[in-house]
C-alpha cells in the first residue's frame, strides 16, 4: 500500500500543511502516525476522504457539518436539507453581489457622463439598491403584486437603466440649482414635469394610474410606513430641499387636477402649460 508524507499530500491536493494539521487536530482527517518518528502517514483512502472534505467545503458546508457526512458512504435526505439551506444562502449572496456590481456600474456611468458624482446621490442609489427587497415588501401594502412587479421587474426599465440614472442625476442637479425659488415658479414646475414624464414614460398606463394614487398628498401623508420608506430609499437632498420639492410636487399635481388632467393623460401627451 502506497503511503504519503504530509508534504506530499499537500503538493498532491493543493491543501496546505497547516490545514492538514488542523484537520488532524479536530479529528476531521486523522492519518496514522509513524511509531518511531511520529510523522503523519497518509494513504489513498485518506486522499479520498480529503477530496470529500474539499468538495463539501466548496459547496459551503461548515467543518462541523462536514464532520457529520464525511464517513458516510451514502447520503440521505438530511444532506438534501443542509444543501437546500446552503443553496438559499448562496443565492442571497449572489443577489448581494449582483446589486453591488449594479451600484458600481451606476457610479461608473455617472462619472463617465458627468465627470463627478454628488455624494448624496451616490448614497441614495446604493441604499436603494441595497434595500430593494424591503421596498417591494412595503409597496405590496398599497399596490397589487402585478404593479410592484411592473416597477421592479420591468425589462424595458432595465434596458434603459443608464438613461434613467443620467436623467435622475440631472434632476438632482437641477433641484440643487433651483432650490430657493418659489415652489410654483415656472422653472421649478417645468423641472417636475420633465422628470415625471421621463420616468412614467417607461411604464404602462395602468401602472402610472396606480402610482398616481401614491403621489396624492393626502394619501401619502397617511402611509404608516412613510418613515421606513424614507430610510430604505433616502432622497439625495437636505431636509429643506426635500420639503421644498414636496411642495413643488404638490403644486404640480394640484395644477393637473385643476386643469382636469391626470397622469394618464399627461403620459399620453397633455401638458400642464410648463413645456418650454
Amino acid at each position: 500500500m502506497e503511503t504519503y508524507s504530509i508534504g506530499e499530500i499537500a503538493k498532491k491536493t493543493g491543501v496546505s500543511i497547516r490545514t492538514l494539521r488542523y484537520y488532524d487536530e479536530i479529528g476531521l482527517l486523522k492519518p496514522t502516525k509513524d511509531p518511531s518518528s511520529g510523522h503523519r502517514i497518509y494513504t489513498e483512502e485518506d486522499i479520498l476522504q480529503l477530496h470529500k472534505i474539499m468538495s463539501l467545503k466548496f459547496i459551503g458546508l461548515s467543518l462541523e457539518e462536514i464532520r457529520q457526512y464525511i464517513h458516510q458512504p451514502t447520503y440521505d435526505l438530511t444532506l438534501k436539507e443542509t444543501l437546500m439551506l446552503e443553496k438559499n444562502m448562496l443565492e442571497q449572496k449572489r443577489r448581494q453581489l449582483e446589486r453591488s456590481i449594479q451600484a458600481i456600474e451606476y457610479a461608473i456611468t455617472l462619472l463617465e457622463e458627468e465627470g463627478e458624482i454628488d455624494s448624496l446621490l451616490l448614497m441614495s442609489l446604493i441604499r436603494s439598491i441595497q434595500t430593494e427587497d424591503d421596498q417591494k415588501r412595503l409597496m405590496t401594502h398599497y399596490l397589487d403584486q402585478e404593479t410592484v412587479d411592473a416597477i421592479f421587474h420591468n425589462e424595458e426599465l432595465k434596458q434603459k437603466e443608464n438613461e434613467m440614472i443620467k436623467s435622475y442625476a440631472q434632476f438632482v442637479k437641477q433641484v440643487h440649482e433651483l432650490y430657493g425659488l418659489p415652489a410654483d415658479h415656472p422653472d421649478v414646475q417645468h423641472m417636475i414635469e420633465t422628470f415625471l414624464r421621463s420616468t412614467f414614460g417607461l411604464l404602462s398606463l395602468e401602472t402610472v394610474e396606480k402610482i398616481t394614487e401614491l403621489l396624492n398628498q393626502n394619501q401619502w401623508d397617511s402611509f404608516e410606513w412613510k418613515e421606513e420608506w424614507d430610510v430604505l430609499s433616502p432622497l439625495p437632498f437636505s431636509k429643506e430641499e426635500t420639503q421644498w420639492l414636496e411642495q413643488a410636487m404638490d403644486d404640480y399635481m394640484q395644477r393637473l387636477e385643476h386643469m382636469g388632467i391626470d397622469m394618464k393623460e399627461s403620459k399620453e401627451g397633455e401638458n400642464s402649460g410648463y413645456e418650454k
